[in-house]
């Protein structure tokens, strides 16, 4: 009998598997320093460029989980120049992600999937410029997930009313030659590592009005 080839599921849950370790093993508070240097000179050039006749754009960041590239001083310091940042909410498993607004003094709840979220309280906000987290990137801007779906439905979901940046943060550590996807995988416009700011093959420009 033939070999049985595996879906591009089961191909997706042995390369997350791996590459989850990958990550715990280089995560490292230095690493995020080099990726929150790149990350806040891309935003400060992409935030100088936005339309001055548009809405205050909004950056949704994340709170980081299983060793993820930590956003955390990229966050604080969009907030001290005044950017609206939000954190992601999952509201239900099937459903988009929806954004609530962030602050460094705001005192956040544990959410489903025991992530940390802003109160409820928080103004819901419709972000602008994604920071995404991943657990691995090929050179075509596809990312790995944890095999939840919620930021290729997310992406999905804000492009199909609006320009969009995305942007994936990530150790260097996590890049692969290739991933498997399928019809609902998301390209992301950006990959920052520690190393560089990559722009991806298909990218967005900065929205207009």
């Amino acid at each position: 009998m033939a070999d049985t080839i595996p879906t591009i599921e089961t191909r997706k849950d042995r390369l997350r598997q791996t590459m989850l370790a990958a990550r715990k093993a280089v995560s490292d508070p230095a690493l995020d320093a080099g990726i929150a240097q790149h990350a806040i000179a891309l935003l400060t050039e992409l935030l100088g460029d936005w339309p001055q006749d548009a809405p205050p754009p909004v950056v949704a960041g994340y709170w980081p989980i299983k060793g993820e590239a930590d956003p955390g001083s990229i966050m604080t310091a969009l907030d001290a120049t005044g950017q609206r940042v939000a954190l992601p909410v999952v509201l239900s498993l099937d459903v988009p992600l929806v954004f609530r607004q962030w602050t460094p003094d705001m005192v956040l709840e544990t959410g489903r999937l025991n992530i940390l979220v802003p109160p409820e309280t928080a103004p819901q906000l419709e972000p602008d410029i994604l920071l995404v987290p991943l657990v691995a990137f090929d050179p075509r801007g596809y990312r790995l997930g944890m095999g939840g779906g919620f930021y290729d439905r997310t992406i999905a979901a804000l492009k199909a009313s609006k320009s969009i940046v995305t942007i994936g943060l990530a150790y260097t550590a996590q890049a692969v030659d290739e991933l498997p996807v399928d019809q609902f995988d998301q390209c992301l416009d950006w990959i920052i590592t520690e190393q560089e700011a990559m722009s991806m093959p298909i990218r967005h420009a900065v929205p207009s009005v």
